[in-house]
């Protein structure tokens, strides 16, 4: 393990490029600037105060609330909503499954229908609810017990290829001599997770990273983290960030939740500067403020006014890709075959996973609601497939991948859609090297 991240050396770093995703009708481009996640708590006993349902309500009235507290969100900045309807704070009670679902379905169904363009994420560490929030709309999956022995819900997100939040936290706050190894641990956990996250077949740029600030760890702990986003970041995954209200803050400033806005946002700017990825808030507004000046600074080019707010080569190491592209993906398409060059690759099907990416101009395929004008993915998915297994044998996962984009840029050409560029990867997770990898993997790049 290398040394511990200290003071100022998060700032200014250089980060190894995540590929852009989706999380249900929002598009990501990680390192292009600090999102804002808005929190939702459908609990009677929030610790901040904030809990949506009174035992007095009515379903409607819950759900009217649920909506405008969505529709504030939105109109402060949000980019995402984050839905919890069991508290996790200190001492909470916990509740069964069953009324977690009844909290949390007519929401997620409420805001799909009238804030249909919303990301929707769902705060829950059991598997049972998230399965019944992703069944309902929901988007994008949130644990906060991401770091816990089985993984059950890194298998759901893996299944229904949506992106999932994995959260640190433990059972019990190390004090001692075994605080004294608690950097070294914390990275190792999230790397570990993050590892057994990938083997199951999550792409990176949808396994997000939490800190777990104020979960399992003494104020003290909860501060260090902040100083080890840097290293979390450098683990090549998002990381999100959620110190809002949390006590640590309180014990810091001596206020009480509703006295902590200042405090959050100094941590929110503290993450926007370490290269964080998004930002977990109550009051969006104003922490929508604070990264956004971040992240303007940061991006910033003295020489070039028309570029003030251009690509931040702080951020992502190099620049992205056009964000403004319109893109259709499909992702973790799976099959089963001897490739290979070794004998015992040839004689056993290993799995191997393929994603496929246009950047495409799409406002006609969408304003006309035609599928002439757009690029059919269920196409996409079929000759990469069939080109795969019709081509015979390969000893090299770049000759798949060839394959692959060749048979994608046939799809291309006889579509509607005027067309940038064709992305194709390919991953092979049991790749025969003499040391334990996540996969071994090849990308190549068409243009038309």
């Amino acid at each position: 393990m290398s040394k511990s991240p200290t003071n100022r050396e998060a700032i200014s770093h250089s980060y190894a490029p995540i590929p852009a995703t989706t999380i249900g009708p929002l598009r990501v481009v990680w390192g292009s600037r600090t999102y804002v996640m808005a929190v939702a708590n459908l609990t009677p006993d929030s610790f901040s105060g904030d809990g949506l349902m009174a035992p007095s309500d009515s379903a409607s009235d819950f759900l009217d609330r649920v909506e405008q507290l969505a529709r504030d969100a939105v109109r402060d900045g949000a980019d995402l909503l984050d839905l919890g309807a069991e508290s996790t704070r200190p001492g909470h009670t916990e509740i069964s499954a069953a009324d977690e679902i009844a909290r949390l379905i007519p929401a997620i169904e409420r805001l799909r229908r009238v804030l249909p363009t919303l990301a929707l994420s769902a705060d829950t560490q059991k598997v049972e609810v998230a399965a019944a929030a992703l069944d309902a709309g929901a988007h994008m999956l949130n644990d906060i017990w991401g770091t816990r022995v089985g993984d059950e819900m890194l298998q759901l997100a893996a299944q229904r290829g949506v992106p999932i939040v994995v959260m640190h936290n433990r059972r019990e706050v190390a004090t001692g001599a075994e605080a004294a190894n608690f950097t070294e641990e914390f990275l190792e956990e999230m790397s570990a997770v993050a590892a057994r996250g990938r083997a199951l077949g999550i792409p990176p740029e949808q396994l997000i990273l939490d800190p777990g600030f104020g979960f399992g760890k003494g104020p003290a702990q909860n501060l260090v983290t902040l100083r080890l986003l840097g290293a979390l970041r450098d683990l090549g995954h998002p990381v999100l960030l959620g110190t809002s209200r949390k006590s640590t803050l309180g014990r810091v400033i001596d206020g009480a939740p509703a006295d902590r806005l200042a405090a959050t946002v100094a941590t929110s700017a503290l993450g926007a500067l370490a290269g964080v990825d998004i930002v977990r808030v109550h009051d969006v507004q104003e922490n929508r403020d604070a990264v956004r000046v971040i992240d303007a600074a940061l991006r910033a080019v003295a020489d070039d006014p028309d570029d003030a707010i251009g690509p931040n080569p702080n951020r992502a190491g190099r620049p992205p890709r056009p964000s403004q592209r319109d893109r259709i993906s499909v992702r973790n398409v799976r099959f089963d075959a001897a490739h290979g060059v070794y004998p015992e690759e040839q004689q056993k099907p290993q799995p191997f996973f393929v994603d496929v990416e246009v950047d495409a101009e799409l406002a006609p395929a969408g304003r006309g609601d035609a599928l002439a004008a757009s690029v059919d993915y269920s196409e996409l998915v079929r000759v990469a497939v069939e080109r795969v297994g019709a081509g015979g044998h390969a000893d090299l996962i770049e000759a798949l991948a060839e394959r692959i984009a060749d048979a994608a840029m046939e799809v291309v050409a006889t579509s509607g859609a005027t067309v940038h560029e064709v992305r194709v990867r390919v991953r092979k997770p049991e790749a025969a090297v003499a040391a334990p990898i996540d996969w071994a993997g090849v990308e190549v790049v068409r243009t038309p």
